[in-house]
């Protein structure tokens, strides 16, 4: 196991300057492993979303997640946070994938990166309109994501969790 948190020394954009990296990264989720190691990169050239890795201080990759646009409908949100909006969808902007390498999990890693995703999409929200930040949690991680205010669908049917981004701005101040 790595040292806390101070592991992670950088969080940049996946690219060329981490594409020989991608390779060595793997995680407890097979599925998130094989995404990363097969189609991260080939997904960002192509406009699918953006992949933000996090280097430990050896350059290796500890952890990495994923943006990209969505929307969500009306009944995967409380009404409070729609209230006056005649629309049936509402944009958002999606943390796709975020996984930490094996030796560094319950270290924070997934927390800073969480953190970062969660402040990247507040300030794309000052650029284009986005009304939340969704995530579509893997089993046994919704409690955790919740610690970060996301919220479950209050029809109890979808899976994806929510944050609206006016609580995720409040959260920062």
């Amino acid at each position: 196991m790595g040292e806390l948190v101070a592991d992670i020394v950088g969080l940049l954009e996946l690219g060329d300057k981490a594409e020989s990296l991608v390779s060595e990264f793997s995680c407890t989720e097979e599925s998130l492993t094989r995404w990363f190691r097969e189609s991260a990169l080939r997904w960002q050239k192509s406009d699918m979303c953006r992949v933000f890795v996090g280097l430990d201080s050896n350059g290796s990759i500890v952890g990495f997640y994923s943006l990209s646009t969505a929307t969500i409908c009306r009944t995967g949100v409380s009404r409070s946070s729609t209230s006056g909006i005649g629309s049936s969808e509402f944009p958002a902007a999606l943390i796709g994938r975020l996984a930490v390498r094996d030796d560094s999990v319950h270290m924070g890693i997934g927390s800073v990166l969480l953190e970062h995703a969660i402040s990247s999409c507040i300030s794309i929200s000052e650029d284009i309109g986005i009304k939340f930040i969704v995530v579509d949690p893997k089993d046994g991680v919704s409690a955790w994501y919740g610690r970060f205010g996301l919220r479950n669908s209050p029809d109890g049917r979808d899976t994806r969790m929510y944050l609206p981004v006016k609580a995720a701005r409040a959260r920062l101040n």
